[in-house]
């Protein structure tokens, strides 16, 4: 079959043909068995699709998300979008941004040895001896930048700590955390760290060791090339895959003296940023009936596993996906021996929500279904717990959008941007009012798998655009 291009050029040849020889006789055959009628379809099958498909790349996104001037292409269960007008018509390259860029691909040889030495390194959330080898490092680094450190020291997890260097004027707050998620077999399968052309894999290689090093690496190309540079604060937790329950409150405390807030969280496909992110809470169910032999005297049993299968349907029934509002069953435990009617059964659910509303609406509708007077005997009792409020625009965020944005027009990248389901400390950040704007690293996949990456060509544009619209931010 032609390509598109040949098939329109033969079109339009036999269309001018038929047209001149016969032009009013759209009965006659032309040259190749041709009517004008049948080169005029030809030529319209041929250009018709380009044309739709430019005008739906343009004006629609899945989900129901719709806005003229966007492009978008899915990714799995998120989008990826980004703005017509940047790609058009991007900015010339500024001497800050040249000089900054120019600066980190001078350093890559030494971002990616540092990173090999991360990767070695194991910090799973379990191994505080790994996550706080992974703190000094970069304690190391920090201090002799000329920041200071607030060590919060932990028993039971890794220790975190929060590395100030004051200046004049704003303070930027940047996240990121020390401890990743991966499986411990994979220890066990030399080289931990490897190559295989533009992709780099290893534990923890973007969750997320490489975006350490890109924020450390930013901030060094600010200061060796006298960039402007506000006050900064750099987080580094070492219990964020389990929630930051130990440094929660220092959290809200740095995020309340900071201006803007950037999370250092990898980038999505195509360096996009993540401009928001659901919240997360927990509910947590307990059934309680009465054990009974399965043989002997069943009647005389409450099952527990039977009221729970009958409330927890109806709360799953709660999710809207347009709506953006999943309520999703994800445990499920009940009985103590296959041959008597179990007594105590419990059940997690999951909820994700774009608004505080949206937490109270469902909060709510499932206390009504638990509350609900129950035939059987059984009891249910159950605790909502809010473990992270959505991260949203706030006051300020404009700014702070636009800071990055002119950041990557200036190193010729596009603006991109998703809508994540996923929680960082960003969440809790952006709950104070403070704006705030994630996946400010480089980018990878796969992460908490075996098969996590990182794409190497990534590490220098993401971190010199870190770097640059920290700068704009003083």
């Amino acid at each position: 079959m032609p390509s598109t291009p040949a098939a329109i050029r033969k079109s339009v040849c036999f269309f001018a043909a038929s047209r001149s020889r016969f032009p009013c006789a759209s009965k006659n055959v032309t040259a190749g068995g041709y009517t004008p009628l049948r080169s005029f379809m030809m030529l319209l099958s041929c250009v018709l699709p380009v044309i739709l498909e430019g005008i739906l790349r343009i004006y629609y996104m899945p989900g129901g998300q719709a806005r003229k001037g966007d492009f978008c292409f899915p990714r799995g269960t998120h989008m990826v979008q980004w703005s017509r007008k940047r790609i058009e018509k991007p900015r010339r390259c500024t001497v800050a941004a040249e000089a900054i860029r120019t600066y980190l691909e001078e350093k890559h040889g030494e971002m990616m040895t540092l990173l090999e030495r991360l990767v070695r390194i194991d910090n799973r959330s379990s191994n505080k001896t790994g996550v706080d080898q992974m703190g000094s490092i970069l304690q190391a680094e920090y201090e002799v930048l000329g920041f200071s450190t607030e060590r919060f020291e932990q028993t039971h997890c890794g220790s975190s700590m929060i590395l100030r260097r004051d200046a004049p004027g704003r303070r930027v707050l940047l996240i990121c955390h020390l401890d990743s998620v991966f499986p411990a077999d994979m220890l066990d399968h030399p080289p931990l760290f490897r190559k295989e052309g533009n992709l780099a894999y290893g534990p923890g290689v973007v969750d997320m060791k490489a975006c350490l090093v890109g924020c450390l690496c930013a901030v060094k190309a600010l200061l060796d090339t006298g960039s402007p540079v506000p006050a900064l604060s750099v987080l580094l937790a070492g219990d964020e895959e389990l929630g930051s329950l130990s440094i929660t409150d220092e959290i809200i405390k740095e995020g309340k003296r900071s201006d803007f807030c950037l999370v250092t969280e990898g980038a999505r496909p195509g360096m996009a940023l993540v401009t928001e992110r659901k919240g997360l809470a927990k509910v947590n169910i307990r059934c309680e009936g009465k054990d009974a032999h399965a043989g002997n005297e069943p009647q005389k049993g409450i099952n527990a596993l039977l009221a729970l299968c009958d409330v927890l349907p109806r709360i799953a029934a709660l999710n809207d996906w347009d709506q953006d509002r999943f309520c999703l069953v994800t445990q499920m435990n009940a009985g103590e021996a296959p041959n008597v009617v179990p007594r105590l059964g419990t059940a997690y659910v999951d909820l994700r929500f774009s608004s505080l509303e949206t937490y109270e609406y469902l909060k709510a509708q499932i206390d009504s279904i638990l509350n609900a007077p129950r035939q059987d005997g059984a009891k249910l009792t159950w605790k909502t717990e809010l473990i992270k409020p959505p991260m949203a625009p706030v006051p300020g965020f404009e700014e702070l959008l636009n800071a990055v944005i002119q950041s990557g027009d200036e190193l010729g990248i596009p603006y991109r941007w998703v809508k994540a389901g996923g929680i960082t400390d960003g969440n809790t950040v952006a709950s104070v009012g403070t704006p705030t704007l994630d996946g400010m690293g480089p980018v990878g996949g796969m992460m908490c798998s075996e098969s996590e990456f990182l794409e190497i060509d990534t590490m220098v544009p993401c971190a010199a655009r870190l770097a640059l619209a920290v700068s704009k931010l003083k």
